[in-house]
């Protein structure tokens, strides 16, 4: 795609990312930087929490899943699926906001790569993941699937 078509892709995709169920539920907050990077806010909520008090794991998996798939979605003309994703528990985090910073590693025909770091609001890295996305052949018309 062209340099143009991505960056109108990523308007799209911020204007819409709250109309994801996933997304509204658990509170994410979509931008781009200017690298290009796809950035994931989280805010604190202590129903994301596990036993000991700390953010549960997977929570963490689930928003390197979502900003990963934002890092590859903005580059194709299609739908894409994950079919991976890592997830590097690196240390636990109580009480905190949370950052996913996903970047794009490769970006075939059909699959794209990305690495995802997690940051807890004072700084820290806390996750490290990765994703791949495959490219389906279903139209994106501008609706989350089903819905269109």
């Amino acid at each position: 795609m062209s340099d143009d078509r991505v960056e109108q892709r990523r308007d799209w995709l911020q204007k819409n990312q709250g109309r994801s169920r996933i997304s509204r539920t658990l509170g994410f907050r979509l931008h781009y930087d200017e690298e290009g990077r796809a950035v994931m806010d989280l805010p604190y909520n202590p129903v994301s929490t596990n036993g000991v008090n700390a953010i549960h794991g997977g929570i963490i998996g689930t928003l390197i899943d979502a900003a990963g798939w934002y890092a590859a979605a903005q580059h194709f003309e299609t739908w894409v699926g994950t079919i991976e994703f890592k997830v590097h528990l690196l240390e636990g985090v109580v009480e905190s906001d949370l950052k996913a910073v996903a970047s794009v590693v490769r970006v075939g025909r059909n699959l794209a790569s990305t690495r995802v770091d997690v940051f807890a609001h004072d700084g820290r890295r806390v996750a490290v993941g990765s994703t791949t996305c495959a490219v389906t052949s279903r139209p994106y018309k501008g609706l989350p699937p089903g819905e269109d």
